[in-house]
């Protein structure tokens, strides 16, 4: 709808509230990436994924991150980790 800096605001004191949901964590950083602030969105996920390092999809969207930073070996390596996470260990074998 183009709120997006409401969105950011409302997650942030989110975050405030509950500093250690990964839920509340994990939206912060997508809204970042939905701003286009890939550099916030990747140090949020990685706060994110300090509180849960198995949360597939903070690192399904940190692997988002650096595709839009072109930083494709990084983007890979996350998504692999989300296949390896899910059970998919053909899909994460295909892609090494």
């Amino acid at each position: 709808m183009g709120r997006i800096q409401e969105a950011i605001t409302e997650s942030r004191k989110a975050v405030e509230l509950d500093s250690l949901s990964p839920l509340y964590n994990k939206m912060l950083g997508e809204m970042y990436y939905f701003q286009r602030d890939y550099n916030h969105a990747i140090e949020q996920q990685k706060i994110t994924l300090g509180i849960n390092p198995k949360y597939s999809d903070a690192i399904a969207s940190l692997g988002n991150a650096y595709e839009q930073m072109k930083d494709y070996k990084q983007a890979m390596e996350q998504w692999i980790t989300v296949a390896e996470l899910n059970g998919n260990e053909a899909q994460a074998s295909e892609w090494r």
